[in-house]
């Protein structure tokens, strides 16, 4: 794993990420973690490897201006991106996502998806925070 190529993929998308190696990982069967962290220049993303383990990290999409990333690991995939004010880190579920657009759509409700095909919201609207098929929670 080339890891200023891993920086840069997370510059493109205006985030820092630091990776370091550790002896032990909080999760008795992980053999890495990502996570958002603060320090006092603000959020970035902080990847942790085991240090006796080979791990290959790879960053399929890049989409800076969505701010978001996909990023392949072991186990799975993970969108990295900024909302409105903060970095997250998700979980992308099943195996097909293969860009950011493909990885935000597996991380809708099944029920979104239907009611945005119900009425047929044209797919630039598909990303946008409220449309005739949904408002997203809290708004």
């Amino acid at each position: 794993m080339d890891m200023q190529l891993l920086e840069r993929k997370f510059g493109l998308m205006g985030a820092r990420v630091k990776i370091g190696l550790q002896a032990r990982l909080s999760r008795r069967d992980a053999r890495f973690t990502v996570d958002v962290v603060s320090d006092r220049k603000g959020e970035y993303f902080d990847i942790r490897l085991l240090e006796n383990q080979q791990v290959e990290l790879n960053v399929l999409d890049v989409r800076p201006e969505m701010r978001h990333l996909l990023l392949m690991a072991p186990g799975g995939k993970f969108l990295c991106g900024h909302d409105e004010r903060h970095l997250f880190v998700a979980a992308v579920p099943g195996s097909n996502a293969s860009n950011v657009n493909t990885a935000l759509v597996a991380l809708k409700p099944a029920a979104v998806r239907r009611e945005e095909a119900r009425k047929r919201i044209r797919t630039k609207d598909r990303f946008r925070r409220r449309n005739d098929a949904f408002i997203r929670q809290g708004e």
